[in-house]
C-alpha cells in the first residue's frame, strides 16, 4: 500500500501542475490578447491536488491493481473526473478543462492499450473427459445436507452458498469440488468451516478446514488483496480454487511481471494462497508443484 501513496502523490502533483501551468500560460496569451476570465486560484488548486490523491488511492484499494507509474497512468482518468467537475463549476477558463481532457485522453490511451497487451489463461493440466461423476445434486441440496456442519440454520440462511462444482485431481482421486463462499453482508463469518466434494458413485463429504482468507471477503482477508500485499507490482489476474494432496484449500492465481512484453520464459507463472492462513507461494511458469491442477499459458 506504500507503494500507492507514494505514486498517487507524485502522479497528483504532476497532474495538477500541468492543469494548473497549462492553463495559466494560455490565460496569459489570452490577456495579452485583451481576453480576461477568471484565473485559478490557490483553493482550486489545493482541492484538484487533494481529490486527484484520494480518488487515486480509492482506486487502488478497491481494484487490488498493480502499484506501478503504468498501472496508476492507466486509471488516472478516473481521478480526474471530480477534478474535471470542480474546474466546471467554478467557471474557470475553458484553458484549464482543456488541460484536465488532455490529461484524460493520454490516460485512457494507456488504458485502451491494456486490451493489446499479452494475454494468458489457467488451464486444466489433467484430462478429466472421461471422468463419470454426475453432478445430480444440486448446491442448495449440499448445503441443506450440510446444514448443521456449516451452521447455516433458519436464523443465519444468507451466510453461506456454494459455487458451481468443478472436477480437480486430488491425491489421485477425481472429485468434484464444491466450494463453499461467504455470503457477505450482516452475517460476514469469522470464516468459512470447509468445501464439499462428490466422489463417484458416492454421496457429498464435507471436508472441514477453516478457510479465513477467500475471494469472497473484502478488505484485509480477501485472497487478492492478501497475494497484493505480498507482491504488490505483478499483474495479477484469472484465479480458481484448488486442493493440495492433503485436502487442504488453495486459491490459484495467475501472474506475469511486465505488462506490454513477455520473453515467455521467467516472467511469468502461477501464485498460490494458503486460505487457512494466507501464506502465499509465487512459481514460475516451470517451477508449478505436482498437486496443481492448472497452469499458465505464456502472455501471447
Amino acid at each position: 500500500m506504500l507503494n500507492v501513496f507514494f505514486y498517487a502523490i507524485i502522479v497528483a502533483v504532476l497532474s495538477t501542475a500541468i492543469i494548473a501551468g497549462g492553463g495559466r500560460i494560455v490565460s496569459q496569451i489570452n490577456r495579452t490578447a485583451g481576453k480576461y476570465y477568471d484565473d485559478i486560484q490557490i483553493s482550486h488548486i489545493i482541492a484538484i491536488l487533494i481529490v486527484q490523491f484520494i480518488s487515486i488511492v480509492g482506486v487502488w484499494y478497491v481494484s487490488c491493481l498493480e502499484q506501478t507509474p503504468l498501472g496508476i497512468m492507466r486509471w488516472l482518468w478516473l481521478a480526474l473526473i471530480i477534478p474535471f467537475m470542480i474546474i466546471l463549476v467554478s467557471e474557470l477558463e475553458i484553458e484549464y478543462i482543456i488541460s484536465v481532457l488532455g490529461l484524460g485522453v493520454i490516460s485512457l490511451l494507456f488504458w485502451v492499450s491494456g486490451f493489446f497487451a499479452p494475454q494468458q489463461n489457467l488451464v486444466y493440466i489433467h484430462d478429466m473427459e472421461n471422468v463419470d461423476i454426475a453432478y445430480t445434486i444440486s448446491s442448495d441440496e449440499i448445503l441443506a445436507r450440510m446444514e448443521l456442519k456449516v451452521d447455516n440454520s433458519i436464523y443465519f440462511r444468507d451466510k453461506y452458498e456454494i459455487d458451481t462444482p468443478e472436477m480437480r485431481r486430488i491425491a489421485g482421486k477425481d472429485v468434484a469440488v464444491y466450494p463453499i463462499r461467504n455470503k457477505g453482508g450482516e452475517n460476514t463469518t469469522e470464516y468459512i468451516p470447509g468445501y464439499a466434494i462428490k466422489e463417484a458413485d458416492k454421496l457429498p463429504e464435507f471436508v472441514s478446514k477453516r478457510i479465513y482468507f477467500d475471494t469472497s471477503y473484502a478488505h484485509g482477508r480477501d485472497a487478492l488483496r492478501r497475494i497484493r500485499k505480498e507482491y504488490p507490482t505483478l499483474i495479477i489476474r484469472s484465479h480458481k480454487f484448488d486442493i493440495d494432496d492433503d485436502w487442504n484449500p488453495y486459491e490459484i492465481y495467475e501472474y506475469r511481471e511486465k505488462f506490454y512484453t513477455s520473453n515467455g520464459k521467467d516472467d511469468y507463472g502461477i501464485i498460490t494462497i494458503d486460505l487457512r492462513d494466507g501464506t502465499c507461494q509465487k512459481y514460475k511458469a516451470g517451477e508449478v508443484p505436482d498437486w496443481v491442477d492448472f497452469k499458465t499459458t505464456q502472455p501471447k
